[in-house]
């Protein structure tokens, strides 16, 4: 199984034009490295994975940028972390707030 040490993260208050970063443990407890596939719910978001593939029974950080620019108020996005385990597919979600001012 994959896990992720924390399912949700609030920046608070950011500037607009500003870029937010946060990081998530992704823990691989398979006997095998998996190498998951990365997305997010808006383009302003950026997720990377350190290492990219993480070993059996190891870690990575989940790296997670956000740009601001042209975001005004309350903003709810989401990064994906994905894997297919003998097409039962591993679908976690990483949820993050932030209020966003001029």
């Amino acid at each position: 199984m994959l896990f992720l040490s924390k399912n949700e993260h609030d920046f608070g208050t950011l500037q607009k034009g500003s870029t937010g970063h946060f990081q998530v443990s992704v823990r691989n407890e398979y006997p095998f490295p998996v190498t998951p596939t990365l997305s997010a719910s808006c383009g302003c978001t950026i997720p990377t994975l350190d290492p990219a593939t993480i070993p059996a029974n190891g870690t990575a950080q989940l790296l997670v940028d956000f740009d601001t620019t042209g975001k005004q108020g309350f903003q709810r996005k989401n990064v994906y972390v994905g894997f297919k385990n003998n097409n039962a597919p591993i679908n976690l979600t990483c949820t993050f707030t932030a209020n966003v001012e001029n």
